[in-house]
């Protein structure tokens, strides 16, 4: 799932309510949550779908309908009466759920949850029901029919079993999926948890594969071809990978040429560029990486270790035909493979890259003109340097790794970057200058800009989930859990994270705003740092509540000028910066809160 299919999900939900939303605000919308805090895209899509049906004044509450459906047809949001058979049933993640699995027909299969509390008798895997009155939900854009206490179950017999439809693996989309794949990788196991994980493929890509421990699941064996029916297929970070649990799988007669590229790759190119920047591979497996450029703009590409391509030379041109072009962390990404064409050529032919404001930047490959503003602490030994370059139009964190031939970047020098790689990371893009090419301009200036909205105003309330909190540590979670460690998706969590945050009103004497305040934003601001908060928070009987004290007193009642992103409803936060004493404003807000001004 990507920024775009969530925008065009939200415009057509919308639309079914006789609303036309502006896609274009509904995108800047999605990507503040996303690229600029951290939020999950799932939770993003929620947050701004709730936010324009507040604006237009409608409930988006499913409808309920009595109409048979196909499972293939659902939509998130609906009531639906669908008749499947149960093919897969799995152990719930939680005693809330009594039962768990994968529904299927004709047209498609999805996952299902039952309630405990909806006291329903259990499902027979292989029985074919009706289900009245289910509501489709979905989980990382997967969407899945919870089946809920005023849902009626009809077993039905005599139906014939649900012969499941084979894809190939650059179709997989999130949701439930058959495949037959080869094999053809394992990885170490990073988790207890996990009995097997690796890649399998077919003639069209590989995928990363998952197994979790469970009653009756065996692992994969190498080099093997299998027939996986309804696998759970999910999206992280513009990653699709498959989970087995769901699924059935058996040994299938037959061979697979498995394809060379990498998983998510979806179409065949061909392109003639030049090599701009070579960089260190970061896998064995692959034989050579860099950025190739071209008129119409550049990206990145890996000639894989099996391909056997020739090496490629920094500064020449190359006709390449039949390469893959895939994503990898929601960028475009040339991979020359077995099949590919490689050929040098002679060209004059010119290449000028565009140089773009920083926050018109997206994940690919791009060239800015910046200034480096802030340097930060390296914690990895194999960073050279990282820190904020920006513009007239934002700043965005850089990174260099250390390779040999690279040099770091002088602080307040302002430079002209070209071929800078960008990167997308738990939704939030930063750029890589290994491989890029930096000229730097002695002596010249750049006012570096923070963009957003400014609003000033008094701090009249801190609300509750303010302070220092933790987080889910569920990889594409991050949701805030309970004081008893509890995540309301992913139950108990031991092995959480610790974050800082502030939700507040601040009051401008005409209106007032919600604020959200992450962790960079309440530090600099407090100047307590998130080790202290947690130090405090071990050392007081108070616990946690002691930072949230301590914040709240500090900030209720001080006027602030706050800059940051405007949701509609809400403001999030970059920076704040305190104000002096305004009697006019101090009347205006007393006024405006309906209390008497004391004017001594």
């Amino acid at each position: 799932m990507d920024l775009n299919e969530a925008a065009e999900r939200i415009s057509r939900k919308f639309q079914t309510q006789n609303v036309e939303v502006d896609p274009a605000l509904v995108m800047r919308k999605l990507q503040t949550l996303v690229e600029e805090f951290g939020v999950n895209l799932p939770e993003a899509e929620r947050t701004v779908t709730a936010d324009l049906g507040r604006q237009y004044n409608l409930s988006l509450s499913p409808t309920q309908t009595t109409t048979e459906r196909e499972i293939g047809g659902l939509v998130t949001g609906e009531w639906v009466t669908i008749e499947g058979q149960v093919v897969s049933i799995t152990i719930p993640p939680t005693d809330a759920i009594a039962q768990s699995g994968v529904i299927a027909d004709a047209s498609g299969a999805i996952q299902f949850t039952m309630w405990a509390r909806a006291g329903h008798e259990p499902l027979e895997a292989g029985q074919w029901y009706r289900f009245e009155s289910a509501v489709v939900d979905e989980y990382r854009g997967v969407p899945k029919v919870n089946l809920h206490q005023g849902t009626t179950i009809t077993p039905i017999e005599d139906r014939a079993p649900v012969t499941p439809a084979y894809i190939n693996v650059d179709d997989l989309r999130p949701g439930i999926a058959s495949v037959r794949v080869k094999m053809v990788q394992e990885w170490e196991n990073r988790h207890e948890r996990i009995l097997q994980t690796g890649l399998v493929g077919d003639e069209s890509g590989r995928i990363k594969f998952t197994i979790w421990k469970e009653e009756g699941k065996t692992p994969l064996a190498p080099d093997t071809v299998y027939a996986i029916r309804f696998a759970t297929v999910e999206e992280y970070q513009g990653r699709l990978s498959i989970t087995l649990n769901t699924a059935n799988y058996s040994v299938d007669s037959g061979e697979i040429e498995v394809a060379s590229g990498p998983a998510g790759t979806l179409k065949k190119e061909s392109i003639t560029g030049k090599v701009v920047a070579l960089t260190t591979p970061g896998s064995p497996s692959i034989a050579q990486s860099g950025i190739i450029a071209y008129p119409e703009g550049a990206m990145t590409f890996v000639a894989w270790a099996s391909a056997g391509a020739p090496k490629m030379e920094y500064g020449r041109w190359y006709r390449i035909e039949n390469a893959s072009v895939g994503q990898f962390r929601g960028a475009q990404r040339l991979s020359i493979g077995e099949e590919t064409s490689l050929t040098g050529i002679e060209s004059d032919t010119p290449i000028v890259p565009a140089v773009i404001p920083v926050r018109d930047l997206a994940p690919g490959v791009a060239s800015v003109r910046v200034k480096m503003v802030q340097e930060w602490e390296n914690r990895h030994e194999r960073i050279l340097q990282t820190g904020i370059v920006g513009d007239e139009s934002g700043t965005t964190k850089f990174t260099i790794w250390k390779e040999e031939g690279v040099e770091p970047l002088s602080p307040n020098t302002v430079y002209t970057i070209y071929y800078a790689t960008v990167d997308e990371y738990q939704g939030r893009l930063s750029i890589t200058l290994n491989g890029a090419m930096l000229l730097a301009e002695e002596g010249a200036t750049l006012e570096v800009g923070t963009g957003g909205t400014t609003i000033s105003g008094a701090i009249v309330n801190v609300g509750p989930g303010s302070g220092l909190i933790k987080r889910c540590p569920v990889e594409g979670c991050n949701r805030v859990l309970s004081k008893r460690n509890y995540c309301t998706v992913h139950e108990i969590q031991t092995d959480f994270r610790y974050d800082l945050r502030i939700k507040a009103v601040l009051d401008d004497g005409q209106k007032a705003h919600n604020i959200l305040m992450q962790r960079e934003a309440v530090e600099a601001l407090s100047g307590l740092s998130l080790d202290e908060a947690v130090k405090m928070a071990t050392e007081s009987p108070l616990g946690m509540d002691d930072v949230f004290y301590r914040l709240r007193d500090g900030m209720m009642g001080r006027y602030y000028a706050c800059t940051g992103s405007d949701l509609g409803d809400t403001l999030l936060v970059r920076e704040c910066r305190p104000l002096g004493p305004d009697r006019e404003r101090h009347a205006a807000l007393l006024n405006h809160l309906g209390g008497e001004m004391n004017a001594s």
